[in-house]
């Protein structure tokens, strides 16, 4: 990107639900270190119906990191379609309004709601006098079919699929997590928009997610784990496409030599958690909700990590961002086959067990190889991570992608 002017003004607009983190823990760390090294000012306009507390816990965030955040709650208190249409149309009418206000030069939609209300307003540009870069994220109406009641023939599926079109047709720069998703994209809107998708990586800070022995050995206390103790992890979301049943059989086979073993799940999630626990793992898996700071704590403590998705369609479009977490963290992990473009770089790693989730006999081969690891050797998992994980990474992939603009 060209330093050779003022800063350019950057409105990201993402529309998010009350649980994720994924603006404080990915977008502002990324929207950060773009201000820092393309001469961009950033102004994020959040779309949720978070309470006030996140909200002003992100408000503050943003602040200490020199950008600017807006909050416009999404209508939950009519009928939720009815809400989202109202919402819709009063956003549109405040991004047109903060455009003008602030001097936007580039609009920065995240996923298809955001991408709807800019569509809107693409119309009217007379000159089309914003670059727009469009981050289609992964495949996220995909995987609502996927994973949700959505339908092909729904109404609702086609109307969002239509305005994700119109905006992969229109925008400047599209964003992608995939080169599978890039192609799934191509296949519906033409080969000669290829110029304008980039592959952008997911990463984390590498100084936030390192390895720390005083974090291990106070956290295994307050575990009750002694050192040769096992202690297997997962961080995230939980929900059918994160295989939970798969990873308690997997863990409940381990036990059978291992009865110290102990199973940490660091979710917000608990509620999905507790109703699927079987009851005679209830006091060998332990549920924390940390804040995003304190997850490394608990990952130092860890000796072996899940990063499992179904494998289903939609899922060649997404990067798995725990993956690196883990891998930074230098953690063995049980990684699902089939989700995205990281088997390709993760094959033949002795880190690594690559899950088929179609073998009939995948768990018991995940619980064997995770039983035969050997003494970790951290710096090594490390070492890999740093090349393809790290916030820095992620970073030099946008820069390539907004090029000029």
């Amino acid at each position: 990107m060209s330093n050779n002017h003022h800063p350019k003004n950057l409105l990201f607009i993402t529309w998010d639900s009350d649980s994720t983190n994924y603006l404080e823990s990915l977008f502002l760390p990324i929207l950060e270190e773009l201000q820092a090294k393309a001469r961009l000012k950033c102004h994020v306009l959040q779309f949720s119906w978070a309470k006030e507390e996140k909200v002003n816990q992100l408000s503050l965030l943003s602040e200490s990191m020199g950008i600017r955040y807006n909050h416009f709650p999404v209508s939950k208190a009519i009928h939720p379609l009815m809400g989202t249409a109202f919402t819709v149309y009063r956003g549109k009418q405040f991004i047109r309004r903060y455009l003008k206000r602030h001097k936007i030069d580039i609009v920065m939609p995240r996923s298809t709601m955001p991408a709807l209300m800019v569509n809107g307003l693409m119309s009217k540009w007379k000159n089309k006098k914003y670059k727009v870069v469009f981050d289609a994220d992964g495949l996220p109406l995909e995987e609502r079919l996927d994973f949700t009641e959505l339908k092909v023939s729904d109404y609702q599926y086609k109307f969002l699929k239509a305005a994700e079109t119109k905006m992969l047709l229109n925008a400047d720069i599209i964003l992608a997590r995939t080169q599978k998703a890039i192609n799934h994209h191509l296949g519906r809107i033409g080969e000669s928009h290829r110029s304008k998708f980039h592959v952008v990586r997911n990463g984390r800070r590498a100084e936030q997610f390192r390895f720390s022995n005083e974090d291990r050995i106070r956290v295994r206390e307050e575990l009750g784990l002694s050192e040769n103790d096992m202690l297997w992890v997962y961080a995230g979301t939980l929900g059918p496409q994160y295989v939970l049943k798969e990873m308690l059989e997997m863990f409940d086979k381990h036990l059978h030599l291992s009865q110290s073993s102990k199973f940490l799940v660091l979710s917000a999630n608990g509620n999905y958690l507790q109703q699927h626990l079987p009851a005679h793992l209830r006091d060998k898996v332990v549920h924390k909700t940390p804040s995003f700071a304190s997850i490394p704590s608990y990952l130092s403590a860890a000796d072996i990590a899940f990063a499992l998705r179904q494998p289903a369609w939609s899922m060649r479009g997404v990067s798995p961002i725990k993956l690196g977490e883990y891998l930074l963290m230098g953690l063995p992990v049980i990684a699902s086959k089939g989700v995205g473009d990281t088997e390709n770089i993760l094959l033949g790693k002795p880190f690594v067990n690559l899950y088929e989730h179609n073998d009939p006999q995948r768990r018991e081969k995940a619980v064997s190889w995770a039983n035969g690891l050997a003494k970790i050797e951290r710096t090594a998992i490390r070492e890999f991570a740093l090349q393809h994980f790290t916030l820095e990474k992620c970073v030099e992939d946008y820069l390539t992608a907004f090029g000029e603009v």
